[in-house]
């Protein structure tokens, strides 16, 4: 049943990360660019042999290629054109002549656990024009699906027959340590070197995440990477209508640097008495990873070179875990409400109650019954008013080991891809939260997607707790952080279970290292 959960909320959450690739219905990618073999792809799409386009041509979308000629490299800006508005995305060096002849005819297929855009949606209308401009640019193509039922299943017995769904897969964190075992995953380092594409590299694409990039850096092969966000960044959600009746906006506080723990306590003791449920969270490992971390601690001890450990021990995580104890069971401010596992996000945006910790995942539950004004704000660190960004893991991307020697190409394409729809998001995008209320470049879109991605001064720490449940452990982070939260002391939780999860982490990690950059 857990599995299930989550399976549906990672079925949700990836219809947040569609929703931020979306564009204006109106915006083509008619292009007309070199193709790998110097030849000219036109409006009509039609080839003409032997014909290169000019340096530095400027295209219909508004894109501006540079002619690579046989045997060297060059620097290609892409720009998209939306409305009045033109982004650049950031340079990268191409590879030579030779490498992109490999890519020219190249068929790739991206298969995934979640369903795309529905035809003639805007999400749709984004990733087609993405998909056009891409093909059109490298001579290539590209298919992305999704796979509604029996994913993992499907992925083994297609694993085994040496036939893989695809050339790029998603897995989901309980499923990484298994297949990793297993041998499912290319080293990614040597197609780095030949495409040129550094997914570790997010100042020069900032389309992927660096933390995520680090944590899948594992025995010094890259074997995984994260597209985009994390997906999983305690924020604080409200209404608020109903906030601004316990005082100055949270947002208004955050960036006067007065939002800290204190202040939100405060505004948690108002929400419980003014309203019927108060202030509620969506589940106890998200609040686990929160409060952990507005003390300094962590619920895992990640560091380079060693095996993630959980901070069973460390004083500054239980001192984090008791302030949690103390909202849920003692003071009786936080409450889980019971029911299904979406039951928390029912009653909030159902008006029940003024505020909920959750992450960016809250966004995909809006179910058009929300009749107030919607807000959100990091959750505090502590009382100096830093922001907890401490976040988790749900899928990687990954090429499967059968395509070892295709690396380079898959990579080089699906980078196209997302730096074309990169482009997109910087522009006109129309996305789950915009529909919410929140404007296109207003301070709460900034600072959503600055928290999502790591980037602009917002450092998002990579905290994979989820990986305890790889091989069937008998205690995870989540089964005694419910314990914290409704029936046991910290303390008591920890002596009785603390060694357990400290073994089942030993056992599935304890033949791996974490080689990145920690």
């Amino acid at each position: 049943m857990k599995m299930a959960s989550k399976m549906i909320a990672l079925l949700l959450a990836l219809v947040l990360a569609l929703g931020l690739i979306s564009c204006s219905g109106n915006n083509t990618s008619n292009t007309s660019n070199t193709t790998a073999s110097g030849d000219t792809t036109v409006a009509d799409g039609s080839t003409q042999a032997g014909d290169t386009t000019a340096a530095s041509e400027t295209t219909q979308a508004g894109q501006t290629t540079t002619t690579v000629a046989a045997g060297t490299t060059n620097t290609v800006a892409s720009t998209q054109k939306v409305g009045a508005s033109l982004v650049k995305a950031p340079d990268f060096k191409m590879p030579d002549y030779k490498f992109l002849s490999k890519v020219k005819g190249f068929h790739l297929k991206i298969v995934d656990p979640w369903v795309g855009a529905a035809p003639g949606t805007q999400g749709w209308i984004a990733a087609n024009n993405v998909k056009k401009a891409v093909e059109s640019r490298y001579g290539c193509t590209f298919a992305q699906t999704g796979v509604t039922s029996g994913y993992p299943d499907q992925v083994i017995a297609r694993q085994t027959a040496n036939n893989p769904l695809g050339h790029v897969l998603k897995v989901q964190d309980f499923f990484f340590l298994p297949w990793l075992e297993r041998g499912y995953y290319s080293n990614l380092n040597y197609g780095m070197d030949e495409s040129f594409v550094d997914i570790s590299d997010t100042k020069t694409n900032p389309w992927y995440h660096a933390a995520s990039t680090n944590f899948f850096n594992i025995d010094n092969n890259l074997v995984a990477f994260r597209h985009g966000n994390l997906n999983d960044a305690p924020m604080i959600w409200y209404d608020k209508d109903k906030v601004k009746r316990f005082g100055t906006d949270p947002l208004v506080l955050y960036k006067q640097g007065k939002w800290t723990m204190d202040k939100l306590k405060e505004y948690a003791r108002k929400a419980k008495s003014g309203n019927q449920i108060g202030f509620l969270a969506s589940d106890y490992t998200i609040a686990g990873v929160a409060f952990a971390h507005t003390t300094g601690g962590s619920l895992l001890n990640v560091k380079s070179g060693a095996t993630p450990v959980p901070n069973v021990s460390d004083s500054k995580t239980i001192a984090g875990l008791q302030v949690m104890y103390e909202w849920f069971q003692t003071d009786k401010i936080m409450s889980i409400p019971s029911g299904s596992w979406d039951q928390p996000y029912k009653d909030f945006w159902s008006g029940k109650a003024s505020m909920i910790l959750t992450t960016n995942y809250a966004s995909t539950k809006h179910g058009g019954t929300f009749k107030g004004t919607m807000g959100f704000v990091p959750f505090p660190k502590g009382n100096n008013s830093q922001n907890n960004l401490h976040v988790n893991s749900q899928f990687s991307t990954w090429i499967p080991s059968q395509y070892q020697k295709d690396v380079p190409v898959i990579m080089f394409i699906h980078n196209a891809k997302d730096r074309e729809s990169w482009a997109y998001t910087q522009t006109d995008s129309v996305s789950t939260i915009s529909r919410m209320g929140f404007e296109k470049n207003s301070t709460e879109y900034k600072m959503y997607e600055d928290i999502l991605y790591g980037r602009n001064g917002q450092t998002s720490i990579f905290n994979p707790i989820d990986l305890s449940d790889a091989n069937g452990s008998k205690r995870t982070w989540g089964d005694l952080l419910s314990l914290i939260g409704t029936s046991r002391t910290v303390q008591s939780t920890l002596d009785a279970y603390g060694s357990a999860l400290v073994a089942a982490y030993k056992k599935n990690w304890g033949n791996h290292k974490l080689t990145g950059k920690y």
